[in-house]
């Protein structure tokens, strides 16, 4: 053990359970325990037993990470509620504006939008836009007002030399502590946990020293839209889908099928259903398909596997409530009762007070699921990527189930505005997936995939290039590599 890397202690900034796996349950935190640093866990949720028992050790610590506080203060301050509303539309001009633009739009044509509102918009944003300065300024203005002090017993009692966060501070529990840390003088790094961050949730709200990116495409909307440093972006790779390269951890299929509840002589569909409260229409989805294999106009005998969105049961904003709730899994058990041919999958929500957290073995679950999957179906989510990697083919959703809907940008629904967001356009740009605008559609594209699985293979695998880095496997391991090197004088 380098006893220089021995005394040295790193914090790891996890609000979420998607912050969770990241940083947690992949390569990053084995390789910076093997190197004998001391660690220090922020989350909101210490003292819940699975999580100690998970990750506590001699020089693994524990502490709480005030997120409830953090986000009281950001919602009682009209200032900074200001400045991230003028972030989040906000990118330089030489990135890729397509996703704020979206949202901007939105926004204007937002009733509930006051009109001296929309004026400001209209002025300002397309000035940040324009002037770097501008933008450093806003930003600099904004750390100055909003600066973190909510942790300052951690950092006295610590004295961190690393803080690791998993958001440019487009979140205000990362940007506090990025501030924080900053004003003691810590090295920070980000490592981007979504993949729309960089072009969806606007401008950073701080100024980390490094930032790991998945691939080429996202280094290039960070350095040119965010005005990062070249030299400050490490591409790492995407450390939670080492997965899709660990074939020896997955089951054969035989024993998947019977896991799951799946037969073998018919083909896989997967649907991975999007957060219900946002896209309600998941049902709808699922009876068209079970529709689909009952009257046998697919291609090929099939049989559909549905992963239930976790948001069913949890999250932030609230599950769904129980009436709710007991309806749709109601509904969901009657498609099943028609079609015996569908199998629903509900991921395991571990904590009540850590949003979303999973098991580290449901990452091998998905990754079985895609791997056997002959098509994925799903709603512009990162399950496209997940499937370009193992080279499935993947039909996006873009219509709101049964549910007609007048054309127009603001009228189409929640699926199709996804077709105005940057990572997106640049994945249909590569003809790397089908969008089903319709119920008719949706089957016939998944016919042409069943019957020809290998188109737009080409596609895939171009999108896999740019977006997701080196697949070796070896992501996590990679970026904590990295990591060790930034806390080297």
């Amino acid at each position: 053990m380098d006893k220089a890397i021995s005394s040295k202690t790193v914090m790891l900034a996890v609000w979420d359970g998607f912050g969770a796996r990241l940083l947690l349950r992949t390569g990053i935190f084995s390789t910076l325990k093997g190197a004998g640093l001391r660690l220090v866990i922020l989350c909101p949720n210490p003292e819940e037993e699975y999580f100690l028992r998970e990750f506590q050790d001699d020089r693994v610590l524990i502490e709480r990470l005030e997120v409830e506080k953090c986000l009281q203060r950001f919602r009682d301050s009209p200032p900074q509620r200001f400045f991230k509303g003028l972030r989040t539309f906000t990118l330089s001009s030489e990135g890729d504006l397509s996703s704020v633009d979206a949202l901007l739009r939105l926004r204007l044509i937002d009733h509930n939008t006051h009109p001296l509102h929309r004026g400001i918009l209209r002025a300002i944003i397309p000035m940040l836009r324009k002037s770097k300065s501008l933008r450093k300024g806003l930003l600099g203005l904004e750390s100055s007002l909003a600066q973190g002090n909510l942790h300052t017993s951690l950092f006295q009692k610590y004295r961190p030399d690393l803080l690791i966060a998993t958001t440019l501070g487009t979140n205000p529990v990362d940007a506090y502590l990025l501030r924080e840390a900053k004003q003691w003088g810590v090295k920070t790094a980000v490592v981007i946990q979504n993949w729309d961050q960089p072009d969806r949730q606007g401008y950073r709200g701080a100024e980390p020293d490094s930032v790991i990116a998945w691939g080429e495409a996202m280094k290039e909307e960070l350095v040119k839209g965010h005005d990062l440093p070249n030299k400050a972006v490490f591409i790492g790779g995407i450390p939670h889908f080492d997965t899709y390269s660990s074939n020896g951890a997955l089951p054969s299929y035989k024993d998947f099928c019977a896991r799951f509840g799946l037969v073998t002589e018919r083909r896989i569909l997967l649907f991975g259903t999007n957060p219900p409260q946002s896209y309600p229409y998941n049902a709808d989805i699922v009876d068209i398909l079970a529709e689909a294999i009952n009257q046998e106009v697919l291609s090929a005998p099939c049989q559909l596997l549905v992963r239930l969105h976790p948001k069913h049961f949890a999250g932030r904003e609230g599950p769904l409530d129980s009436a709710t709730l007991k309806a749709l899994l109601d509904r969901y058990e009657q498609i099943r009762q028609k079609c015996p041919y569908v199998v629903y999958h509900s991921p395991q929500v571990l904590s009540t007070r850590l949003d979303l957290d999973l098991p580290k073995s449901d990452m091998l679950d998905l990754a079985a699921m895609i791997k056997y999957a002959n098509v994925v179906i799903t709603g512009f989510s990162t399950l496209n990527l997940e499937s370009f990697i193992c080279d499935v083919p993947v039909v996006n959703i873009a219509f709101d189930g049964y549910r007609k809907r007048r054309l127009g940008y603001e009228r189409r629904g929640p699926m199709a505005r996804y077709l105005y967001f940057g990572w997106i356009r640049r994945t249909l740009a590569l003809q790397s997936c089908r969008v089903a605008y319709s119920r008719q559609e949706l089957i016939k594209h998944v016919n042409h995939y069943l019957e020809n699985p290998e188109l737009d293979s080409k596609g895939r695998m171009s999108v896999v290039s740019r977006e997701c880095g080196l697949q070796d496997g070896h992501a996590g391991e990679r970026i904590g590599q990295y990591l060790l090197k930034v806390l080297e004088p």
